[in-house]
């Protein structure tokens, strides 16, 4: 009951939300355009639009193939719990009235599964996205890596005579100011991915944090009667079992691109960090000004305002939000076991508690039955 009433309701809140809230899907897709036009060349660009909608194709297959085989288990379980066939009349509990089978099937599959259905879509859709930011980063990183190798060509000795050489007779570094400018347009890619993923947060926080939460209610639900094993009929047991491994699936495996995408910007804090250290021998000669400047505002700028994502700025999405969720629902799996366990030694030692004193009272009057006999 508590899985089917926390599906429903998501579905329902998410779709209300977003009719409240009327976010500009629009403008956001024109600021991702933008966002791989900056990182990304023209031909890098046709080759991974092929790679997003192959992997976005993939996603909604298998989360819209999976969810059907939960919902007709779902189905034929309820029938089977009831005693009653598709055609026959079902008691609605708590309120005492009946409805047809086929008749409640139909109303769950258009109030529940379908708003269910088409809430999972929003979070496919930043899903999405999130594999788009991620081919993006780590394009930053490519080219973070590029600029740390000609940083570390710069520093040579040759090499530095030839700029002290250049700066002397012209005044300018063309190499340092090519890196210089090459770094400033890094930076203002990657203020760019901030921004966007910032307007993610923003507009889908609350997706985030109900879709994650009532998945994580619906893999508990399921995975507690899966483990105490209390409904039962004939299909009892694979309807669990697929509902929990589907619903931790959900809770999961659409938030593994955001994870990625942390990373991979995490990392660029590491490499800039290393172009750091190769360009300060060229600073300490007073060379490259305007390098040292960028230098200071990118780590700045990678400090103050990191990338993550979050679900209703209640908790940030990285690794570890991926490892406490199957640590959670593990735990829970373990406690379940154990005190059904207790509850089953409970149970046979009242039960023998019961015997042993159902057996004294019979014994009892055994014998005072025998030490009758004689006076009579």
């Amino acid at each position: 009951m508590v899985p089917n009433i926390a599906v429903a309701l998501r579905g329902i809140l998410i779709l209300v939300f977003l009719a409240i809230t009327k976010i500009d899907l629009a403008s956001m897709c024109d600021e991702l355009n933008n966002v791989v036009c900056m990182s990304l060349s023209r031909s890098e660009v046709g080759r991974k639009i092929r790679k997003w909608t192959i992997w976005n194709a993939g996603i909604v297959l298998y989360c819209v193939g999976a969810f059907i085989p939960v919902c007709t288990l779902s189905a034929v379980h309820t029938a089977q719990l009831s005693n009653q066939t598709f055609t026959g009349d079902l008691v609605l509990k708590p309120f005492h009235g009946t409805v047809k089978m086929w008749l409640y099937v139909l109303l769950e599959a258009l109030f529940s599964w379908l708003p269910y259905l088409l809430s999972h879509l929003i979070l496919i859709t930043a899903t999405t996205c999130s594999i788009v930011l991620f081919d993006c980063c780590k394009t930053v990183n490519a080219n973070l890596h590029r600029l740390e190798a000609n940083a570390a060509v710069l520093c040579t000795d040759s090499m530095m005579k030839k700029l002290q050489y250049e700066e002397r007779c012209s005044g300018v570094c063309s190499e340092l100011d090519a890196l210089a400018g090459e770094l400033e347009d890094l930076m203002r890619t990657r203020a760019a991915i901030f921004h966007f993923i910032e307007r993610l947060n923003h507009s889908l926080g609350f997706v985030f944090c109900l879709s994650y939460l009532v998945d994580i209610v619906a893999s508990g639900g399921m995975l507690a009667v899966l483990v105490t094993n209390e409904e039962r009929t004939e299909v009892a047991f694979p309807t669990k079992l697929v509902g929990t491994i589907v619903f931790i699936t959900y809770a999961t495996f659409p938030y593994v691109p955001m994870v990625m995408v942390t990373e991979a910007a995490d990392n660029a804090n590491y490499i800039l960090y290393q172009i750091t250290i190769k360009a300060y021998s060229l600073i300490k000669r007073q060379l490259g000004t305007t390098l040292n400047l960028i230098l200071g505002d990118f780590r700045m700028m990678m400090n103050m305002f990191p990338i993550h994502f979050t679900a209703a700025r209640i908790f940030h999405i990285d690794r570890n939000f991926l490892v406490a969720t199957f640590s959670f629902l593990f735990t829970f799996a373990i406690l379940l076991e154990e005190l059904l366990g207790q509850m089953s030694v409970k149970a046979l030692v009242a039960s023998s508690t019961n015997t042993s004193a159902l057996l004294q009272a019979v014994l009892n009057s055994t014998n005072a039955s025998t030490t009758e006999l004689p006076e009579n």
